[in-house]
């Protein structure tokens, strides 16, 4: 999975290519938590500050420490997106095993 880095990176050659001297890249870090006991799709609406409609978000896997519940090496990620909002974005996430708990995501919006 790219870091919040090379999203940014990303975004930056993307802009540099014909999107324009005036675009805005929005980037945070949230966390989404699967309630108990799980399931393998899972949507949620988490605040996304600077974030507005018109912009496309991408999600990806954050780095998780050791501690924290899920592991990103382990969880079986079929689709990951997002969707814009006005200070917030939707989280759609499905997977191909039962998961729960919370895991940590980097979002990127242009």
């Amino acid at each position: 999975m790219p870091s919040l880095e090379e999203l940014r990176g990303y975004a930056i050659d993307l802009d540099s290519g014909g999107g324009g001297s005036g675009s805005t890249v929005v980037t945070g870090l949230v966390t989404i938590t699967i309630p108990w006991p799980g399931g393998v799709s899972h949507e949620e609406i988490v605040t996304f500050t600077g974030c507005t409609p018109a912009m496309t978000v991408i999600p990806a896997i954050a780095p998780h420490l050791d501690t924290d519940e899920n592991d990103p090496t382990l969880l079986d990620v079929l689709a990951l997106s997002a969707a814009a909002g006005s200070g917030q974005a939707t989280i759609r996430a499905a997977f191909l095993t039962q998961t729960s708990g919370p895991i940590k995501l980097n979002l990127m919006a242009v």
